[in-house]
């Protein structure tokens, strides 16, 4: 039991910093002024 508080303590510790270093990522796919909306990754297609 010790061992899954010490699990859950980390996992609260790191949360908030793992949010902060991938939020550049969200603001970068929400717009901009070039106009040209979401760029595929590698192995992504485009449905249509």
């Amino acid at each position: 039991e010790a061992g899954l508080q010490v699990e859950l303590a980390r996992a609260r510790y790191l949360l908030p910093r793992l949010k902060r270093m991938w939020g550049h990522l969200s603001r970068q796919k929400s717009g901009g002024s070039s106009g040209g909306g979401f760029v595929k990754g590698e192995g992504e297609k485009q449905i249509e």
